[in-house]
């Protein structure tokens, strides 16, 4: 009666969803401070990228408050999550990247 426990408890680690939060996070805010920076966003830029890591951050938390993660998975989740958006961004975002097309 309490496989179910021992099967359960093996999914924990990492958090996909504080991974999956944390690389979105990570990798947008790369991009919008490389696509915005010439601009005068720079406001907007700001209060959007401080928006995507609260968002993320509240993903990694709501699954702690579930009960559905201990910390460990949490943190582990998210430093896999933010290197994985960070060496995404790094290698997809260049600055040979065209960036001709303004953000209106």
């Amino acid at each position: 009666g309490e496989d179910w426990r021992l099967t359960d408890s093996m999914r924990s680690f990492p958090s996909g969803h504080s991974q999956m939060a944390f690389c979105c996070a990570a990798f947008f805010t790369l991009y919008l401070q490389k696509r915005l920076a010439p601009s005068s966003l720079k406001l907007l830029r700001l209060v959007t990228q401080a928006v995507l890591v609260v968002l993320a951050l509240a993903c990694a938390l709501s699954r702690l408050v579930d009960h559905r993660h201990h910390p460990e998975d949490v943190v582990a989740g998210s430093l896999i999550g933010s290197i994985i958006g960070l060496l995404a961004a790094k290698t997809i975002i260049t600055d040979e990247t065209n960036w001709t097309r303004k953000i209106n």
